[in-house]
């Protein structure tokens, strides 16, 4: 074999060999691309967690917590005091129409119509529950139990008068 045809088989081999060295460097970079993207996207918080979703807290702790609609009106509220507790449940107009409370006394659950009358409620008051149903016009019905377990009904017409009641 002459000298220069050594010299071209080794112009190939090298050839050969930058084109695998060529090709074997962007596979390597190319992997190293994907490996800091994969650690990047692992390592960065997604939306859900960057609003909180990630954090949740096992409690929360307020007087008064308002919840609104996708509008920002308020729809509930739930408050609490020294001496009692509530939800009330609001119409699109902003009026409580359905109130639940917790007093020393007892406990309360009143829905109003829409200009704010009451007109089912039931009400345990010192142990005693009393149910009661008003109709626009102002007649009322009024199912109880008293003292000593004295059970009652009461029916009124619309000027408030006793119409019917047992016993």
């Amino acid at each position: 074999m002459s000298t220069e045809e050594r010299l071209e088989r080794l112009e190939q081999e090298l050839c050969a060999v930058k084109r695998r060295t060529r090709w074997l460097l962007s596979a390597v970079g190319v992997g190293l691309m994907a490996l800091a993207l994969a650690w990047t996207l692992a390592n960065t918080p997604s939306t859900a967690q960057a609003q909180g979703a990630a954090a949740v807290p096992k409690e929360i702790r307020a007087n008064k917590i308002i919840l609104e609609d996708l509008t920002g009106k308020a729809r509930a509220m739930l408050t609490v005091d020294a001496d009692e507790a509530g939800l009330i449940v609001l119409d699109e107009n902003g009026k409580g129409r359905a109130m639940l409370t917790v007093d020393k006394e007892g406990v309360g659950l009143v829905m109003t119509d829409e200009i704010g009358k009451g007109r089912v409620g039931l009400v345990v008051h010192n142990g005693n529950p009393l149910l009661t149903l008003k109709v626009i016009g102002g007649g009322q019905a009024a199912l109880g139990v008293g003292e000593g377990g004295k059970a009652g009904a009461l029916l009124l017409d619309n000027t408030g008068k006793p119409i019917w009641s047992a016993p």
